[in-house]
């Protein structure tokens, strides 16, 4: 049994020693402080040298608690740390973007501000313009009045009537003459056709003259118009009463009526005259324009499209007339909904009126309503109970407008009324047997 262990050939342990691995121990520095740098390296370097019959290595191996420590840790505190990551990120985009939000509502600002000036220092050049040919036009005027040696021939040959009056305002323990230009007033007649305009962003009133051949405006109009070169088609404006007043000369105006729409007309300056505004027959010729009476209304067309000026009358009693109801724009209605829709009415700010639908709309449901006017018009509820949406377009005509008197008495009721309370209602108003 000893001769044949003894026996073993060299290449069986030769062959043992290069199948088993040499262990790489650990070693502390002090331990190692013999040792050569280079004797380390050739040790570690034979030993996957010596196992390549194998194909493997043996890496150094860890406790169980550490490797799961380290497997159980490291995903929880990469996601946080990508977390971290983007979060900041998203913060530093977020604030990114407040900047530049911030920079263009400052520019924007800085130009609308710049542009406001600008059109400021406009209004104001232009406003000094125009107040300079007005001046220049009646020191004109004043020396064409004080050089005339009579006024009988142009009353004659070149007078046209219009409806201004004369009033005079006398306060008590004055006395003026009758020469005394100072002592009285032109205004237009009552009773005309008044309607609405807006004219550099001012509201104001112009009148509606069919017996004027020409239209006029007073001294105060000069502001809002730019003059027109050339003569005047007349020289004097004959009053009711046989007064004269003196063209000064001819302005051109840009009013904008309730639909939004530019009106171009020109105008004879009168002297003597402040406020009023009368457009005569001229500018109905050139329109072709048509005065409804029964609407309230002047229709014409300019460049194809249709020009709607609402205006106000009255009756014998002083109180305003029926007139009829337009959409102030282009509206859309939701399908099965409740929209207010702004309707344009010749009243004034704060007048009450009834709205009383007279015309189909399709599906569009309207009813009668109790409103209030602001600014030339008025909001009533329009339903439209189809499912699709519907459009109401501008200027469609709706109804009528009926205004309503100081005197009258308007009931709210939030349920639906009965005949009793009618009764009731009726009886105590004192006399239930006279018919209504």
């Amino acid at each position: 049994m000893a001769m044949a262990v003894a026996s073993r050939s060299p290449t069986t342990e030769a062959r043992n020693s290069a199948a088993t691995p040499t262990p790489i121990t650990a070693t502390r520095p002090d331990d190692s402080a013999g040792v050569s740098d280079a004797t380390k390296l050739a040790d570690v370097e034979a030993t996957p040298q010596a196992a390549g019959d194998t194909g493997t290595v043996e890496a150094p191996s860890l406790s169980a608690g550490q490797s799961s420590a380290e497997t159980e840790k490291t995903p929880e505190a990469a996601d946080e740390v990508i977390g971290q990551i983007r979060l900041a990120r998203r913060k530093a985009r977020k604030q990114a973007k407040r900047q530049r939000v911030k920079r263009a509502l400052a520019k924007r600002k800085g130009r609308e501000q710049v542009e406001e000036a600008e059109r400021r220092c406009r209004v104001e050049m232009e406003s000094e313009e125009r107040r300079q040919k007005a001046d220049e036009a009646l020191r004109e005027a004043n020396e064409r009045r004080s050089g005339r040696q009579t006024r009988v021939t142009g009353r004659s040959s070149e007078a046209v009537r219009v409806s201004l009056v004369q009033r005079r305002h006398v306060e008590q323990g004055e006395q003026k003459s009758e020469e005394d230009d100072t002592a009285a007033s032109v205004e237009a007649d009552d009773g005309l056709p008044t309607a609405t305009v807006e004219v550099a962003g001012e509201c104001r009133h112009i009148k509606l003259d069919s017996c004027a051949r020409y239209t006029i405006a007073g001294t105060e109009w000069m502001q809002y118009g730019d003059k027109v070169c050339g003569r005047a088609p007349v020289n004097y404006v004959e009053g009711i009463g046989g007064f004269l007043l003196d063209v000064i000369g001819v302005w051109h105006f840009r009013l904008r009526s309730s639909f939004d729409e530019v009106i171009e007309i020109d105008a004879c300056i009168v002297a003597g005259c402040t406020t009023e505004f009368l457009v005569g027959v001229d500018f109905m010729r050139a329109h072709g324009a048509v005065m409804d009476f029964q609407k309230s209304e002047v229709r014409y067309r300019d460049k194809g499209r249709a020009v709607v000026v609402p205006f106000r009358t009255y009756d014998k009693e002083g109180g305003a007339r029926v007139a009829a109801v337009r959409m102030l724009r282009k509206t859309e209605l939701g399908g099965r909904t409740v929209t207010p829709v702004a309707i344009a009415v010749p009243a004034e700010d704060g007048e009450r009126g009834v709205f009383l639908p007279t015309k189909r709309t399709g599906a569009v449901m309207l009813a009668a309503t109790v409103t209030t006017a602001k600014d030339r018009y008025a909001w009533v509820p329009a339903v439209n109970s189809h499912d699709k949406s519907m459009r109401l377009p501008s200027k469609k005509e709706l109804g009528t407008w009926v205004p309503l008197d100081d005197d009258t008495t308007v009931m709210n009721m939030d349920h639906e009324a009965s005949s009793d309370e009618l009764e009731q209602w009726v009886d105590g108003l004192g006399d239930s047997e006279t018919p209504l």
